[in-house]
């Protein structure tokens, strides 16, 4: 999980660049990045692979996490990045307590670990999916930079 946090986002930039529609492009792209990772490990049965799809798992995690970050953080007043970020960091913590509390319950309803990971890939391809609708919204009126 640490590497693919690590080498997600750098990659991601180096991919798309740092522009404002880049870091929206990134969002989307670290969602499927994401699912795409825990969906190849669902029906894993090697160590090794296992590995490297939580691995690609996390290189989409964190990078749809730091291009929000970044993108929100270069719009908000000094003043008041702070406490934006603070709220952002409760709101992330939230609700990866609420996903967990999920998956915990899902796997205790079915014992399925396969289940619950592809359960957890349709929620994550939903979010993407809505993400796209608004970033799409979004790209629409954001200036090109």
């Amino acid at each position: 999980r640490g590497v693919g946090t690590g080498v997600g986002p750098i990659l991601a930039r180096r991919l798309f660049g740092g522009s404002d529609r880049a870091l929206l492009r990134q969002i989307l792209c670290g969602y499927f990045i994401g699912a795409c990772g825990y969906a190849i490990f669902a029906p894993l049965h090697s160590f090794p692979l296992a590995i490297a799809a939580i691995v690609l798992a996390h290189c989409g995690g964190s990078t749809l996490w730091v291009a929000s970050t970044t993108g929100w953080q270069s719009k908000v007043d000094d003043s008041f990045r702070g406490r934006c970020f603070s709220v952002e960091f409760s709101l992330a913590t939230l609700s990866f307590s609420v996903a967990a509390l999920a998956t915990g319950a899902l796997y205790d309803a079915t014992q399925s670990i396969e289940r619950t990971t592809w359960t957890a890939c349709a929620a994550v391809i939903t979010g993407a999916l809505i993400w796209r609708t608004i970033a799409t919204r979004l790209l629409d009126t954001t200036p090109k930079t």
